[in-house]
């Protein structure tokens, strides 16, 4: 990622102040970088959604698993050769927008239920709940990657949830080192307490125990 950056700026660089001496140079070396960086993407966000999709069905009750689609700019591209050539056909396009028009920094994501793009069809509330798995899922993830339990926080999050799902992702919750939750005034937060439970109020920029 840093090297596909660094030759990038360059790059863009170059494109702004109308130099073309360097550009096939520049092109190899973007290529190279970011046939990496898509190749990685690709295997990361696959085994992402290993995690991502099943978790997600568990607390949403939704019948068939979403999961996430990565989108390459470079698609269909699979050497570096090939991403050369997409790079030189659109200079023309790049010099008249004064930056790289194609590559790993313009990939997308997509999230992907029964075909469909869900975040065309899904409702403020269902977004809400993917943002909110993915967080949990990338606990989880990191978690199994580094045997390393997670600092949570979670920022009046629980409102935003009813009952059942609630507490479907309060189970599904990976197991942490600490965690912190905000609670607005006169909310119910003792049914989340436990017996180490440290319950705080903050008034004036102050915290007392309560």
């Amino acid at each position: 990622m840093r090297n596909y950056r660094k030759v990038l700026k360059i790059r863009n660089y170059e494109i702004k102040n109308g130099k073309k001496d360097l550009l096939d140079v520049y092109n190899h070396q973007l290529a190279n970088a970011g046939l990496k960086l898509q190749e990685s993407r690709d295997i990361t966000i696959s085994d992402f959604n290993k995690t991502f999709s099943p978790l997600f069905r568990k607390i949403s009750g939704f019948d068939e698993e979403l999961y996430i689609e990565y989108i390459p700019s470079w698609k269909n591209c699979t050497s570096e050769n090939e991403i050369v050539e997409r790079l030189e056909s659109k200079i023309s396009t790049d010099f008249i927008l004064g930056t790289t028009s194609t590559g790993p920094h313009r990939d997308g994501l997509k999230y992907n239920y029964l075909s469909r793009d869900f975040a065309k069809i899904a409702s403020t509330g269902q977004l809400r709940l993917i943002s909110l798995v993915l967080r949990v899922a990338q606990s989880i993830f990191f978690s199994d990657k580094t045997n390393k339990k997670p600092l949570l926080l979670l920022d009046d999050v629980l409102l935003e949830l009813d009952n059942k799902r609630r507490m479907k992702f309060l189970e599904f919750l990976p197991e942490y080192e600490q965690i912190f939750f905000t609670f607005l005034p006169g909310e119910h937060y003792n049914e989340y307490k436990m017996d180490d439970t440290a319950v705080l109020n903050v008034k004036d920029g102050e915290l007392s125990k309560v």
